[in-house]
């Protein structure tokens, strides 16, 4: 008996391996700006709002590539981004406090 092969609809799309080469490239190209920033004593809100921000880039782009969560419900997504986010926000308001 030839038994139905499951619709492309049902079958959960393939991780690009070109989409993890580029989040790795970005991570590395991040982490590397954060060690400049730090190697050269680079201090203030501006630099601190550059570091937030890339580490909250840099959680976001971990969890949705090398996590898969770009492919779980929204409400997790919205659920981890908000987490970051709290956290980032909260590391920022105690540094400018």
């Amino acid at each position: 008996m030839n038994t139905p092969s499951p619709s492309a609809a049902a079958t959960p799309a393939a991780p690009s391996l070109a989409a993890a080469h580029g989040v790795y490239v970005f991570l590395l190209a991040a982490t590397g700006l954060t060690w400049f920033l730090g190697e050269t004593g680079a201090a203030g809100p501006a630099v601190m709002a550059v570091l937030m921000g890339a580490a909250l880039l840099k959680g976001l782009a971990v969890a949705g590539e090398f996590m898969e969560l770009r492919h779980a419900p929204r409400l997790w997504q919205a659920v981890v981004a908000g987490w970051l986010i709290f956290v980032t926000g909260c590391l920022a308001a105690a540094y400018l406090a």
